[in-house]
């Protein structure tokens, strides 16, 4: 695409043109993390309340709850990592085994780690990539099979959310900034976005070669960043019906067609794709 020649079609509100499938149980907790599942890429994974399920978008289907699941990633399409807490375990989701992944600490790295968002290493796929909160939080990168942690930032960055680009480089979200991890010199570089009203940032999610889509959580916002031009688009992510219009965006997940939502107190949301604020040719 020649981005001279694009210009940003801002649709806010978008998903007031279609509304929203609320998925049909209530809520029974803030959901933390969605992923596309694995066994069946028209299904989603996601947690919600301590407990996995994977679900059409329309109903759902429990899987398991092992502790308190927060944070997962699937390593393959029968392998999960979970973290419950300060404990990572792997399980099978075929034979429903749990095994603990006991975590070696670096020197200087308290040894504790509440993941707040983790996902598969797109370059090396022996490794997941890690946000921990330890007295402070960094960014880490852990062997799923031995357990060794690299420490990728200090303990001083109040981190969310994590994800990553094609090219290895790494993003993460700290209250009120994006920052960015050269994935080969592993220097972290605050990005500058013009204006950006952020506040509470927690996941992120890259959904072309340059737009982050990241959700705001005390703006009750998702935003659209464009790290090219460095500016973006905010959308409304509380829906039509919510009293308070507060809703809390925790996670957000992009797919082929649909949108997913996820809060602190109000059930998942699935919107249609073609309703987001895109780049296109004039």
């Amino acid at each position: 695409m020649n981005r001279s020649s694009t210009c940003l079609h801002v649709l806010h509100f978008y998903y007031r043109i279609q509304e929203p499938t609320s998925f049909m149980e209530p809520p029974t907790g803030a959901v933390d993390k969605i992923e596309v599942d694995r066994q069946n890429q028209s299904r989603i994974m996601y947690s919600e309340g301590g407990a996995l399920y994977t679900s059409d978008g329309i109903s759902r289907t429990f899987i398991l709850s092992s502790g308190s699941i927060r944070f997962f990633t699937q390593l393959s399409c029968s392998k999960i990592l979970i973290a419950n807490r300060n404990v990572t375990q792997t399980v099978n989701r075929s034979t429903g085994s749990v095994q603990d992944l006991i975590l070696n600490y670096p020197p200087g790295v308290t040894p504790s780690c509440f993941v707040t968002d983790m996902f598969m290493d797109k370059i090396n796929n022996s490794q997941v990539i890690v946000s921990c909160w330890f007295f402070g939080r960094l960014v880490a990168t852990v062997d799923f099979v031995t357990g060794d942690i690299n420490a990728l930032t200090d303990q001083t960055l109040g981190i969310e959310g994590v994800t990553q680009h094609d090219n290895g480089d790494i993003y993460f979200t700290s209250q009120r900034t994006i920052h960015m991890i050269s994935y080969s010199s592993k220097t972290v570089t605050p990005l500058n976005i013009a204006d950006a009203p952020f506040r509470a940032l927690r996941h992120i999610q890259f959904i072309s070669e340059d737009i982050l889509i990241v959700a705001g959580f005390q703006n009750n916002q998702l935003y659209l960043v464009d790290l090219a031009e460095r500016n973006f688009t905010s959308i409304d992510a509380c829906p039509e019906d919510n009293p308070l219009r507060s809703c809390g965006p925790t996670t957000v997940l992009v797919t082929k067609d649909y949108l997913y939502a996820g809060y602190n107190s109000i059930p998942l949301q699935k919107f249609a794709r073609k309703y987001l604020p895109i780049l296109f040719d004039e």
